[in-house]
């Protein structure tokens, strides 16, 4: 899902998807593996004895990422990727979702939707 704004007022808005949680940086290098970390990109640096990958190369669960259930600071110029492992929760439940921007004044100004998860 990818999550932007691309104008707006000065005001940020904090996004919440009631029921999930995902990556803050869900970037992988598929088959590779370092340290051990399948999926964690090899090193990269301004030497050409260092060179390496681009850590951005595949969005999936990265071996690194911290999870998270909201994102903040969503304001004009804004962009994030968020990567849900399965929709509808950790057990793939069936049902309504509530997407909302946490602020009251938010929701009322029409900052909410539904994501109805079959």
């Amino acid at each position: 899902m990818h999550l932007l704004q691309p104008t707006g007022s000065n005001r940020a808005s904090s996004f919440t998807l009631h029921g999930h949680v995902w990556q803050q940086a869900p970037y992988v290098c598929p088959g590779s593996a370092k340290d051990g970390l399948t999926g964690k990109c090899k090193a990269t640096g301004f030497f050409p004895t260092l060179a390496g990958e681009v850590g951005s190369r595949a969005i999936g669960t990265s071996p690194l990422g911290g999870y998270t259930g909201a994102q903040d600071l969503i304001q004009p110029g804004s962009h994030f990727t968020l990567f849900l492992p399965s929709a509808g929760g950790g057990n793939g439940v069936r049902g309504d979702y509530l997407l909302m921007d946490r602020a009251g004044f938010g929701a009322t100004n029409g900052l909410w939707s539904l994501l109805r998860v079959q």
